[in-house]
């Protein structure tokens, strides 16, 4: 199915060097960590009160598990859609800082298995196919997008591709033409 969204790659460090034992507890920690992005789509429906509400069912968030990685989707309302340019970054910027706290959580209970993971995070088009239930394939230019990046970061953490850290600094740039301190304050609040 075409789609367009967020796509996060995440790459757990240091994996290929485990023994039998430590792959094995390592699969336990991917696999929390896949349910627990698992439960994020049902979450949002029910936490956010009335927004929760109005969610359009077209959004999913999917989670992939390959060998020592995980590749989360999040599908946004298609560009097709006759959106405002702002009405569509509203929605991109509200759903990137929702699945970051998703993120930052996971990181954190990483850390406490002492696990490290980088990764890349990208907004663009790809394509999620099933063939049956065993066969899937995720791919597209923001798969590409993701998979160029996530190496770049020598370290543990999740970096921004450069078309998406582009697409924040233009909602920045919204930001700092708001003239009225009430609406800037609230802003930040998002």
């Amino acid at each position: 199915m075409k789609s367009y969204g967020i796509v996060i790659l995440i790459d757990f460090l240091g994996i290929s060097k485990y023994n039998i034992s430590e792959c094995e507890a390592f699969l336990s920690v991917r696999n929390t960590i896949i349910d627990y992005f698992n439960l994020a789509e049902k979450n949002l429906r029910e936490d956010t009160g009335e927004f929760g509400k109005k969610v359009p069912d077209t959004l999913k968030i999917n989670t992939y598990a390959f060998g020592d990685n995980i590749m989360i989707t999040i599908s946004l309302p298609s560009k097709e859609m006759d959106l405002p340019s702002k009405t569509r970054d509203a929605i991109e910027s509200f759903f990137l800082s929702y699945i970051l706290k998703w993120l930052s959580a996971s990181f954190v209970f990483c850390l406490a298995k002492k696990l490290l993971f980088r990764g890349a995070i990208g907004i663009g088009d790809y394509i999620e196919s099933r063939y049956n239930d065993r066969d899937v394939s995720v791919i597209g230019p923001a798969i590409a997008d993701v998979a160029q990046w996530y190496e770049a970061a020598d370290w543990g953490g999740v970096i921004m591709t450069p078309p998406t850290s582009h697409r924040i600094d233009s909602w920045q740039n919204d930001y700092n033409r708001i003239d009225s301190p009430i609406i800037r304050e609230r802003f930040l609040q998002l």
